[in-house]
């Protein structure tokens, strides 16, 4: 025997209490902000270099990374990019 779901009556019509999608309050379309795939990664050149820094500096960048699910290579490229965006004209 299959079991049968509750219906809810609402303004805009009538839905299953299981349905989780179903619509709530007024909807509006939001317009599609985003580029394309392609364009929301610039992937820029990168090259392979080698540097010596303190071991508390690391520790930070390693936590800071590990506390937002990143690789701290990642952040610390993304700092020193920010930095350079920052200063260069």
């Amino acid at each position: 025997m299959k079991k049968q779901t509750k219906k809810a009556k609402a303004s805009w019509g009538t839905y299953s209490s299981s349905d989780h999608e179903a619509p709530v309050g007024k909807a509006t379309r939001v317009i599609d902000f985003l580029p394309p795939p392609e364009l929301l990664f610039k992937n820029d050149e990168r090259i392979k270099i080698t540097i010596e820094i303190e071991e508390s500096t690391l520790e930070f960048f390693k936590e800071q990374a590990n506390k937002t699910g990143n690789k701290y290579q990642r952040l610390m490229r993304q700092v020193l990019k920010q930095y350079a965006k920052k200063y260069s004209a």
